[in-house]
């Protein structure tokens, strides 16, 4: 996160992260080392709980799907379970 509260982007609203654990110092630093190498050496490292990077492909069928209907990431255990009770609570509408 940028001093201003932004996330470091590249322009095209890609933020630059990397993925592990909370607190894992290791890649803090390697997130630092990224920033300032590409011109932000000032700023902080946000941990986003249960997130992932996707690629734009994967962006585009998780629209796709979402677009049906449909859970956009089957991934999404939590969407996966409540949705599976939803239809034992009432059904698939058919």
């Amino acid at each position: 996160m940028k001093p201003n509260g932004k996330p470091f982007t590249d322009g095209n609203g890609n933020a630059l992260s990397i993925e592990g654990m909370k607190d894992d110092k290791s890649k803090i630093k390697e997130l630092a080392d990224a920033a300032k190498y590409w011109g932000q050496p000032e700023g902080r490292a946000v941990f986003y709980p249960n997130m992932r990077k996707i690629s734009d492909e994967e962006h585009s069928e998780q629209v796709d799907r979402m677009s049906q209907g449909l859970i956009p990431s089957m991934n999404d255990l939590g969407a996966v379970i409540a949705a599976k009770k939803t239809l034992e609570l009432y059904g698939d509408g058919e």
